[in-house]
């Protein structure tokens, strides 16, 4: 979360780094750093995702941080923002996109379909657990915009 903070704000119109390449080789500086810190941790306590180790956490915020890097690159540099439309759905309405995930997998487990729709995740091809993953994302984007487009809206 911080490490989006601090992303963020390199975006900002008071940013102390106002162009492009600066911000880029300073989020690739950020990302190297926290990747090696999260190495020098590792001896603490390893990495373990459900711990919430250092480790973990310090190299999640470096990959998260490299992924800005391209997002910035493609949307903001190059200016391909054609694909983000499908995307934008679950970007304005997050907290039903949240909801749907779990909601799909109770239907489909009521159904019987659980174990067959969701067979892609057993898989031991990375392909077609990648594929999968990404199709259900699709599916929860499309729902979400239906329900955006029916005018349902969750706030907290």
């Amino acid at each position: 979360m911080m490490s989006g903070c601090a992303l963020g704000k390199l975006l900002t119109q008071n940013s102390d780094i106002p162009d492009s390449n600066g911000r880029i080789r300073w989020a690739m500086v950020f990302a190297t750093g926290l990747f090696l810190a999260g190495a020098m941790t590792d001896c603490f306590a390893g990495i373990n995702k459900i711990s919430a180790t250092p480790t973990w956490c310090l190299w999640c915020s470096s990959l998260a941080t490299l992924t800005w890097v391209l997002l910035y690159v493609v949307l903001d540099v190059i200016k391909w923002t054609w694909w983000s439309k499908l995307l934008a759905p679950a970007g304005a309405n997050p907290l039903i996109a949240y909801l749907l995930h779990p909601i799909i997998l109770f239907v489909l487990a009521l159904t019987g379909l659980g174990a067959t729709v969701r067979g892609y995740s057993a898989s031991e091809s990375g392909i077609v657990a990648v594929a999968g993953s990404v199709g259900m994302a699709l599916v929860i984007c499309g729902l979400t915009a239906a329900i955006a487009r029916s005018g349902l809206r969750l706030r907290v």
